[in-house]
């Protein structure tokens, strides 16, 4: 559990938002890409806190790496996990497995990575997820830099800025939450 250095008053009110889902609208929703056809998944499990597996309306499994930002690596062949991972993968846990996500293309980004994973942004309930990790100071703002820049990614290198000058979430106690 991470501690929190925020005033009672103001650390139970951020606590009750989370554990409810809510946000305000400014840190809980980003513009929509232009998407012709977005798809939708049920969500059967979690790798980490930015990488997930679902299984769409034919029922084939689908995976999905989260358009816009990187968590931090899970404890993995033999290496530790990195400062925030189990919190971000708990939390990504805990707001997509057993719902239907809106999976969103980005016209700027490739349609899959090299592990042939679907590159997607990702909302459920009509919220941004990506938005909301990063926010609660869980994962971190990204992008390749040999890639142009994600349609979304002013909007979260915003919110991380705040995240992280708030010290909110994992920022409390870790350097970096991703790359």
């Amino acid at each position: 559990m991470i501690r929190s250095a925020l005033p009672g008053s103001l650390a139970a009110t951020l606590v009750a938002v989370s554990l409810s889902g809510c946000l305000p609208a400014s840190t809980a929703t980003a513009p929509t890409v232009d998407d012709p056809a977005p798809e939708s998944v049920v969500v059967i499990s979690t790798a980490d806190g930015d990488t997930f597996t679902g299984r769409d309306a034919s029922g084939a499994k689908v995976k999905v790496r989260m358009l816009g930002i990187d968590a931090p690596e899970m404890a993995h062949s033999g290496q530790s996990a990195e400062c925030g991972a189990n919190a971000a993968g708990a939390r990504l846990h805990d707001l997509i497995v057993g719902k239907t996500v809106r999976l969103i293309a980005d016209g700027r980004s490739d349609d899959v990575d090299r592990y042939q994973r679907r590159l997607r942004y990702v909302e459920v309930d009509q919220r941004d997820v990506a938005l909301v990790l990063i926010s609660e100071g869980l994962v971190e703002a990204w992008y390749p830099t040999s890639e142009p820049r994600p349609e979304r990614h002013p909007a979260y290198a915003a919110a991380q800025r705040s995240a992280r000058d708030s010290r909110v979430g994992s920022w409390q106690t870790c350097d970096k939450l991703g790359r």
